[in-house]
């Protein structure tokens, strides 16, 4: 499953959350590349919004306008929302499923309070830290592999 940030940027109305979002950074990317056309079945897609947490590609989602910020973590830490995180979560990594997330460092801190102890380092990756170009060219290159993994020569 690939887990992307929400975005700023959004198309309005209440829409599936895999067609709510339509950034610059992390969404230009993935709505420009080949693999957002495959079924959800070969590529889960899993969405960190400030406002709910973690979505699904096809949880609906209503017009909002929420930045994420580090007392907006900590509201999350304290409310149900994180039960919820967590669960969803925990359900996904029980499936089998390995986790990469394409996020800016202050999802991927949302992120990682929100999991609890219990998941931390259950098949979860990341992309390199840095800059979104070093984030973004690590990401297109890992949505190149899904689409056409390399051919071995023996």
């Amino acid at each position: 499953m690939l887990i992307l940030p929400c975005s700023a940027d959004k198309r309005s109305g209440t829409l599936p959350a895999i067609q709510k979002y339509v950034g610059k950074g992390y969404w230009h990317l993935y709505n420009q590349h080949p693999v957002s056309g495959l079924p959800n079945a070969q590529l889960r897609v899993g969405i960190v919004s400030a406002e709910y947490g973690l979505l699904t590609s096809d949880q609906l989602v209503p017009d909002y306008d929420r930045k994420l910020t580090r007392s907006r973590i900590k509201a999350f830490q304290r409310g149900s929302q994180r039960q919820h995180f967590e669960t969803a979560l925990a359900s996904e990594l029980d499936s089998g499923s390995e986790l990469f997330l394409a996020l800016p460092a202050l999802y991927r801190t949302f992120f990682y309070h929100l999991i609890g102890s219990t998941l931390a380092g259950q098949r979860i990756h990341t992309f390199p830290t840095g800059g979104i170009g070093i984030q973004r060219q690590a990401l297109n290159r890992w949505l190149d592999f899904l689409i056409q993994p390399p051919v071995l020569d023996f």
